[in-house]
């Protein structure tokens, strides 16, 4: 593995974020992410997301708003669960 892209995610790749693979029983469920997107307090403009090299996504930072006017809180900020970060690291 060569790396990663951090990107701010369409509508579609912010969708596909919600269902991102973590650790159970920690943060936000796919389900309570979708009702943040839906309501408009979670947007692809104050969003972004880490792709690996075949573009799955491996990591995302959601901000959230009160309304769809500015985030105030980063809400949602985790990596896949089980993926080897390692390469992250500098040697």
């Amino acid at each position: 593995m060569c790396g990663m892209r951090i990107e701010t995610p369409t509508a579609e790749l912010l969708q596909q974020a919600a269902h991102m693979p973590t650790t159970p029983g920690i943060g936000m469920t796919p389900e309570q992410i979708q009702t943040e997107i839906a309501s408009g307090r979670l947007q692809p403009r104050w969003s972004q997301v880490a792709l690996d090299d075949d573009g799955s996504i491996v990591g995302r930072a959601l901000w959230w708003g009160r309304d769809e006017h500015k985030p105030i809180a980063l809400d949602v900020w985790d990596a896949v669960a089980g993926h080897d970060m390692g390469w992250l690291v500098k040697k």
